[in-house]
Order: C-alpha cells, then sequence, then structure tokens
C-alpha cells in the first residue's frame, strides 16, 4: 500500500504498516496491543474516510495506521 505520510511521521525506519478492520473493536485492540510505548501521531477516532482511524508510532519506530473499513456505498 502506498500512503502519503508526512515527513517525519514515518517513523525512523520510514516505514508504514497499514493495519484495516472491521470493527471499532478489532481496532481498538490493535491500539491497545501496539500502543504500549507507543506515540499517537493522530488520536483513534471518526475521520471522513473511515468511522474509526488513528495512526501511532509504535516503540520500535514503526508508524502504524489503524482504520475501520467504511461500508460499501460510502
Amino acid at each position: 500500500m502506498a500512503d502519503d505520510v508526512q515527513p517525519g511521521d514515518a517513523g525512523e525506519n520510514a516505514v508504514c504498516v497499514s493495519v484495516p478492520g472491521t470493527d471499532a473493536d478489532e481496532i481498538t485492540g490493535y491500539r491497545e496491543a501496539s500502543g504500549e510505548g507507543a506515540t499517537v501521531i493522530q488520536p483513534v477516532g471518526p475521520a471522513a474516510w473511515s468511522p474509526l482511524y488513528g495512526t501511532l508510532k509504535d516503540r520500535y519506530g514503526i508508524a502504524r495506521v489503524l482504520d475501520v473499513a467504511a461500508p460499501s456505498g460510502t
């Protein structure tokens, strides 16, 4: 997946991992599992393109994009 990450937001390794999910509980679980020692870039919350979206830089310097897929037809 290509991503338009802003300079400095991609982490120390310039790698961004996309973690899509199908519901809020799944994404919240990923956020909690990845969050220890992480820096929040964008808090998990609603976005124009997703009911739930957020980004963080994990303790290894890898950026993670977490989102719930929008329902079909939206």
